[in-house]
């Protein structure tokens, strides 16, 4: 039976070696990974052989094959200095990644290209995330095997000891193989991950120069004892960290055990104690509760303080929000890489903070900037909704499947019913040409960056600021674009502008636009009537449509609202014997100013005779937020994007008074 994982874990790192270079170009080509078996073990898994797939559907080439993948010397991320190239090209062929690396010309990466010309530097190591694996063969007693369908590689260093040696010059197709438990210094890249690392024997490669092929050399053999004592210590190791990790134990406890040798019983033993100790703190406990991931509680807990910090309304902060009252962002971001399984130690107030945010661009639950961009999104939703849509009063909300031209149909009518007499054949009618409106969806969007700089002064206010601004600028682009389109009366499916005076039985006429002047009793019934006699499409029936919403001026908006409820008609000079015959005509009355001088515009009800649309790719109507952690700028970066489009889709709802 086949068994697939979804694997969340920290990156982790494959060595390979220097194939050719280009002396002028400085450029490298050279194999980073192949199918060479190695074995893992960490605190949040058992032991394991892992196999990296590499046909096409189990590799993600998308960061590497971009040309903007960094190439690293050592794995460091955090010194500039260790930048020391881009990969420009990658590709798989015959179970092996290869790529086509760039060496900086400046004089701090002299030296790096030096030694790869020096044949000194010739190995290479992959960072890569895992992302799913398959079972392929349970072992009893060792390490299972199992096959990573998923992984996404994210970058290429130059390293001095390689831990795949199977692939790239100067390596011999089966070399002697020895295992060493290493533990991997918590840092940037580690997480806390102990692994156990495959080395291969190796003769020393020629100098790089063009060369295509590797060539292979005589291993060096290592002696028996050096084999037993290094296989034996790794075995130990690997059932230290399994019994930690069924007792559900720490770091802490392993790394002691290993490092003094203990004997396994009394691993064993001290494990169980722990865990009666444990045990004994649960049942004293009256206050444990059961349900979510106490990561979760605590992430939920961390998210509705920094709301709360923020300003935003929070209905209750989550289960142990307190403890995050009076943190500064930079002691958050130590709380959440330690969250995530890493460690801050000795790490500078600027370093954890770029630690925190660019473990974003490795790790998809990584819990600082998960934070930020939940709190993020929900000020920026807040802040949209809570811009009043005038627009939304008047137009219809549609759906866009895409961004291709979407249509909006209005058939013709057969017109009535014909007479049918006694021993008489019923009649066809016929079906008129019937008229399309299109509306397409366009993309408007923004980058808003937090940096480094702004987590270790503190500048969440700042931060937020921008995002409530970008929120509301949301919200008025949508509004500006439909007052735009009504500015700009624009031609309709059937040659016509949308409002012209032009009579109906004109092709393109639609007679909905007369001076009438400001609003008043007889000017409102007037519109109601020219809009009660449109045709439709067949010009065989009207369509009865009514006025609903006033919309004109801010100058206008308070006439408008008398002329509409007043018991009498106010333009009368005797008033009282002459009734409002326009009372309530208008079920609202809407001003905005981004209408001025006299202009005012009758619209029906959108859901019944739209006349103007806004559409939103697949429904959304709020903005889509995404973030990336960036290399080029020392922060996290969230680009906010709304899709949508605005156009007419029909004329006889809406009448213009000029």
């Amino acid at each position: 039976m086949t068994t697939r994982q979804r694997v969340d874990g920290p990156p982790l790192h494959r060595a390979a070696s220097v194939d050719s270079f280009d002396d002028e170009a400085r450029t490298v080509r050279l194999s980073f990974s192949s199918e060479e078996p190695y074995l893992r073990a960490s605190f949040w898994d058992e032991p394991w052989v892992e196999v990296l797939g590499h046909n096409d559907d189990e590799v993600d080439m998308s960061r590497l094959a971009s040309g903007t993948a960094p190439v690293l010397f050592g794995h460091n991320a955090f010194d500039r200095e260790a930048h020391v190239g881009v990969v420009d090209k990658a590709w798989l062929k015959d179970g092996r990644g290869y790529a086509d690396i760039r060496i900086s010309k400046r004089a701090g990466a002299d030296g790096v290209w030096q030694d790869i010309k020096d044949g000194i530097l010739k190995s290479v190591s992959v960072g890569y995330q895992i992302n799913e694996r398959t079972l392929t063969k349970a072992n009893e007693g060792s390490a299972n095997e199992y096959r990573v369908t998923r992984w996404l590689p994210m970058e290429v260093s130059l390293v001095p000891v390689p831990a795949d040696a199977t692939v790239g010059v100067g390596r011999s197709a089966d070399p002697p193989t020895r295992y060493t438990v290493t533990a991997t210094p918590e840092g940037p890249h580690s997480a806390g991950l102990l692994h156990l690392e495959k080395h291969m024997t190796e003769q020393t490669a020629p100098a790089a120069s063009a060369v295509t092929e590797p060539a292979a050399s005589a291993p060096v053999d290592n002696t028996r004892a050096l084999a037993d004592a290094t296989n034996a210590a790794s075995q130990r190791a690997v059932e230290i960290l399994g019994i930690a990790t069924k007792a559900g134990l720490d770091q802490a406890f392993a790394s002691e055990h290993i490092a003094n040798n203990s004997p396994i019983d009394k691993v064993r033993a001290a494990a169980l104690d722990a865990m009666a100790e444990r045990a004994s703190k649960v049942q004293h406990n009256p206050s444990i509760q059961t349900g979510a991931d106490q990561i979760d509680k605590t992430r939920a807990a961390a998210e509705s303080w920094l709301l709360h910090r923020a300003g935003e309304k929070v209905e209750s902060v989550a289960l142990n929000g307190n403890e995050f009252r009076g943190m500064s962002l930079v002691e958050l971001a130590r709380k959440c890489v330690a969250l995530d399984g890493g460690n801050t130690r000795g790490m500078t107030n600027s370093e954890a903070a770029a630690y925190a945010m660019r473990s974003s661009g490795h790790l998809s639950t990584s819990t600082f900037p998960i934070l930020l961009q939940n709190t993020m999104h929900k000020a920026l939703e807040a802040a949209y909704t809570n811009v009043p849509d005038v627009w939304r009063e008047f137009c219809a909300v549609g759906n866009l499947s895409d961004f291709r031209p979407h249509y909006r149909y209005r058939a013709g009518s057969f017109g009535n019913l014909s007479t049918v007499t006694e021993n008489n054949e019923f009649t066809h009618g016929t079906l008129v040409d019937g008229e399309r409106e299109s509306i397409t969806a366009g993309t408007k969007g923004k980058l808003l960056t937090i940096t480094r700089q702004m987590i270790v002064n503190d500048d969440l206010g700042v931060f937020m600021n921008l995002v409530r601004a970008m929120g509301r600028g949301a919200a008025r682009t949508v509004e500006v674009d439909v007052f735009a389109l009504l500015a700009s009366n624009p031609t309709m499916g059937d040659t016509g502008a949308l409002f012209n005076s032009t009579a109906v039985t004109t092709a393109g006429g639609h007679a909905n636009i007369t001076s009438y002047g400001a609003p008043a009793v007889a000017i409102f019934d007037t519109v109601r009537q020219a809009m009660a006699t449109q045709l439709d499409v067949g010009q065989n029936d009207y369509v009865s449509v009514r006025p609903s919403v006033w919309l004109g001026p801010v100058a206008l908006g308070g006439v408008a609202r008398v002329t509409n409820e007043a018991q009498y008609d106010i333009d009368q000079s005797n008033k009282t014997f002459y009734p409002n015959k326009s009372r309530g005509l208008f079920d609202k009355i809407v001003d905005t100013p981004r209408l001025s001088g006299s202009v005012w515009y009758a619209f029906a009800n959108p859901s019944e005779e739209p006349v103007i649309e806004v559409g939103f790719l697949n429904g959304q109507q709020t903005p889509y937020t995404e973030m990336q952690a960036g290399f080029e700028v020392d922060g996290v970066t969230w680009k906010v994007r709304l899709d949508y489009g605005v156009a007419a889709v029909g004329w006889r709802g809406a009448h213009k008074v000029v």
